[in-house]
C-alpha cells in the first residue's frame, strides 16, 4: 500500500514483485541473523542423534588414547 501511494506516483513501477523481494529478505534475515531457542527447530533431537553423538564422543576418546601409545 506504501509503494503504491507514495512511490508508484513517482516512478510508474508496480511495487509487487519488489515487495514480494523484500519481505523474502527480511524473514531469510530474521531466520539466520536472530538467536533461537535452545533445543527448538524443525526437528528435535531423537534417539538416533544421539546415540550418534554418543559414538563420536567415544571415537575421539579412543583415538586419543591411541595416539598416546
Amino acid at each position: 500500500m506504501s509503494w503504491n501511494k507514495w512511490i508508484k506516483p513517482l516512478t510508474g513501477i508496480e511495487g509487487d514483485f519488489y515487495c514480494i523481494m523484500a519481505n523474502g529478505l527480511a524473514m531469510m534475515a530474521a531466520h539466520y541473523l536472530l538467536p533461537q531457542p535452545a533445543g527448538k527447530g524443525w526437528v528435535g533431537i531423537n534417539d538416533q542423534y544421539k546415540r550418534m553423538q554418543q559414538l563420536i564422543r567415544a571415537f575421539k576418546k579412543y583415538k586419543k588414547t591411541i595416539d598416546l601409545e
